[in-house]
């Protein structure tokens, strides 16, 4: 628009020009102040960095009759344009966002699978990382996802031992799929569950050396200015005590009643599969929720709207970064 001598002061001898694409003159910092407020004055879009990491899903889980011992959930979909630092499935780092003042940004961090169950998604803006998949069990399959769940071991039959082939796939650029499962000749105390796949490593596969399967490994991130690991997938169960790692669920042992551990909360890691007792079935873990980080320069502001939660921090460095949790809207100014 035209601004005329009656609404703004200036300096300098000819009059400034605004619109919504360009400004063009020397305005006062009053007039400045004014037009950013009621988002007239053009601002040039600015880059921001993400960090998506989705719901981690629930450890295998069902409670049946023999030993059927089950895999772990499979880490949410891990999608990152942090510095220089990878996404999942071994993808490099994805283009940075250019975002603009005043627009509202849809979040939407997903919450981790039940036990037995998929994580759920999450998005931020155009990004969206995938939940991770559910831990198999002897009534359904290690369930597809960001990282996939780890097999179950199904009832050996009394006269052979085999692997228990895991045919879940994981998501493209988010994830690695989850391990085998395992049963064992004569012996069914000794079946185990795969581990879930991590953002950055497989889940280890079950064996008779092995027993359970480590969840695998998530990717580390120094968006907050520490690197943290994220997005690892949870434990199988067997007659050993498998680890989760980077937020993952631990394992249980099948025989005790060894407390299992659910995903870490923000960080997407799968729950730990169900193991066999004395005394019956252990409850299987549930997969950890998911987050979003926003890393941007230090000058913007990040506005969070109602259902959102997130508290922007100054690194120092220039940047801020701001975690994102629950579903709604962002702005900057």
């Amino acid at each position: 628009m035209q601004i005329s001598k009656n609404t703004y002061g200036w300096i300098g001898t000819n009059v400034p020009t605004q619109s919504s694409t360009s400004n063009s003159g020397i305005f006062s910092v009053q007039d400045v102040n004014d037009l950013i407020g009621s988002n007239r004055y053009f601002v040039s879009p600015f880059p921001v960095q993400y960090l998506v990491i989705a719901g981690g899903g629930g450890g295998g889980n069902v409670h049946a009759s023999g030993y059927q011992i089950q895999g772990g959930g499979g880490a949410g979909g891990y999608r990152s344009s942090i510095g220089s630092e990878n996404s999942g499935g071994g993808a490099s780092t994805e283009s940075t966002l250019t975002l603009s003042v005043g627009t509202n940004y849809a979040v939407s961090v997903g919450a981790g699978g039940n036990a037995g169950g998929n994580g759920n998604d999450t998005t931020f803006h155009n990004i969206t990382s995938d939940g991770g998949g559910r831990g198999g069990t002897n009534n359904y399959a290690a369930g597809n996802g960001g990282s996939s769940g780890g097999e179950a071991s199904h009832n050996g039959n009394g006269s052979d031992f085999s692997a228990h082939p895991n045919n879940s796939t994981p998501t493209a650029n988010q994830g690695y799929k989850g391990g085998n499962g395992w049963f064992e000749q004569s012996n069914n105390s000794y079946n185990a569950g795969g581990g879930g796949g991590g953002a950055s490593a497989v889940g280890q596969s079950a064996s008779a050396s092995v027993s359970a399967g480590n969840g695998g490994a998530g990717v580390s991130s120094s968006v907050t200015g520490s690197s943290v690991g994220r997005g690892g997938g949870g434990a199988g169960a067997g007659s050993n005590v498998a680890q989760g790692t980077d937020g993952g669920g631990d394992g249980t042992n099948n025989n005790t009643n060894a407390s299992i551990r659910n995903g870490t909360a923000k960080s997407g890691g799968g729950g730990a599969g169900i193991g066999y007792d004395l005394s019956g079935y252990s409850a299987a873990g549930t997969g950890g929720s998911g987050v979003v980080f926003l890393l941007y320069d230090a000058a913007r502001i990040c506005t969070v709207g109602s259902g959102v939660t997130g508290t922007e921090v100054n690194r120092g460095d220039g940047f801020k970064y701001i975690e994102l949790t629950g579903a709604g809207n962002v702005s900057f100014s």
